[in-house]
């Protein structure tokens, strides 16, 4: 099974900060922008966090999941586990300012998350 292996492109702080500097080119992202922080800092940083947990479920808990036989008790704790990173990816995803109009979507239809 082949996972996202190679290097990590969001690896360090140089890296997300020259993912910054191109996204400070947009309007889109630049009206976003708080006293606190500029949005394409916020928006490079979400994206180094959601490739690590991208990275972590085709890694680590997706084959962990399919790659062996286990007691249903052990599966579960490997669904739990997924289910956490799913929160975290969730969670980065609607803390954008400039993905937040995600934030009114669910599957279900309806605007609760």
């Amino acid at each position: 099974m082949v996972g996202m292996t190679g290097k990590r492109i969001l690896h360090d702080t140089d890296a997300i900060g020259d993912l910054a500097e191109i996204l400070k080119a947009l309007p889109s992202v630049n009206k976003l922008d708080t006293k606190e922080e500029p949005q394409s800092w916020a928006l490079a940083y979400t994206f180094g966090e959601l490739e690590m947990s991208f990275r972590k479920f085709t890694d680590e808990l997706l084959p962990r999941l399919v790659e062996s036989t286990r007691k249903p008790e052990e599966t579960k704790v490997i669904l739990d586990d997924i289910g956490d990173e799913f929160r975290h990816i969730l969670y980065h995803m609607y803390d954008s300012g400039y993905y937040a109009y995600l934030r009114e979507l669910s599957p279900r239809g309806d605007s609760e998350a």
